[in-house]
């Protein structure tokens, strides 16, 4: 596995899964592109460069909490799309996919709110690219595309915001 400082400078790509996947692609510690797609789609979608130059994938691991409102059978197909998704990763060329349990990455803040911090803790260039990406998609689908460029910055940063 890739150290913290290893990943510095290195070429990511950040998956949120789900129904709708969000995706980010980083270019030595910067975002270049992020967007949403069908998991389906995922290697039709993601720039073939990021499968291509990508060092490492990360990917959240969907959890199963005891107050989840969320049924347990959603979980379960949600994981189904995560070894889906890490093997289109893998047989893309990406050598090493990193799975992180959302408590690891965010902790427990309201979406909002994390969502807030993201977007602070980009540079302006990287708030252009989400405003490019995010244009024309939905707004209950771009948090998703959120999710994954908040998962490649805590890859990139190190700690949660």
């Amino acid at each position: 596995m890739l150290s913290r400082r290893e990943i510095a400078g290195v070429l990511l790509l950040s998956v949120d899964p789900g129904g709708c996947t969000g995706w980010a692609y980083w270019r030595s510690n910067r975002l270049v592109s992020c967007g949403v797609c069908a998991p389906e789609a995922f290697r039709e979608i993601v720039p073939p460069e990021a499968f291509a130059t990508s060092k490492v994938g990360v990917i959240e691991l969907p959890m199963v909490y005891q107050r989840s409102k969320a049924p347990p059978k959603d979980i379960i197909r949600l994981a189904v799309r995560v070894g889906i998704i890490t093997e289109k990763m893998l047989a893309g060329g990406i050598p090493e996919v990193i799975e992180l349990c959302p408590t690891t990455w965010k902790g427990q803040v309201p979406k909002q709110i994390h969502h807030a911090r993201i977007f602070a803790k980009l540079s302006p260039a990287e708030q252009e690219v989400v405003r490019k990406c995010g244009q024309g998609i939905a707004p209950s689908l771009r948090n998703n595309m959120l999710d994954a460029v908040g998962l490649g910055l805590y890859k990139v940063m190190g700690k949660k915001l």
